[in-house]
């Protein structure tokens, strides 16, 4: 088995501890699953919900998500984390909730503007290897 390691400054990577090296390919790491984006105009009030099919079976992802109201140019950020099937991200303008299930990632916008806008989401979907 090939093994690539990063040693810190100072350190010899083929005989540092591992508390030394900044990454060791024999450890566990997040994978880039599935990333994508979408844009949706949303009434005053209304909601919608983007359903991403993430194909890992039993395992409820790590999902992180930005967020923005199309007219300006700050964006907001969500979760979802490790057993943990909700993560719930307000502005005064946007509520964004992201959760899971064995098949799909949701990703839920709700609008409390008092006129409709328009929402971009970009979005990652994590997992890790056992």
């Amino acid at each position: 088995m090939n093994v690539f390691k990063i040693a810190k400054p100072g350190f010899d990577p083929l005989t540092a501890d591992s508390k030394d090296l900044i990454f060791d390919s024999t450890l566990n790491h997040l994978k880039n699953k599935i990333a994508g984006s979408f844009t949706q105009t949303i009434a005053s009030g209304g909601s919608y919900t983007e359903t991403i099919a993430h194909g890992l079976g039993s395992v409820h992802p790590l999902c992180m998500a930005y967020f923005r109201d199309t007219s300006t140019s700050n964006w907001l950020v969500a979760l979802t984390e490790f057993g943990v099937n909700f993560s719930d991200r307000k502005s005064t303008e946007f509520s964004v909730e992201i959760y899971s299930d064995t098949t799909n990632v949701y990703i839920k916008a709700r609008n409390n503007y008092a006129s409709s806008k328009e929402i971009e989401v970009q979005y990652e979907i994590f997992y890790e290897n056992a």
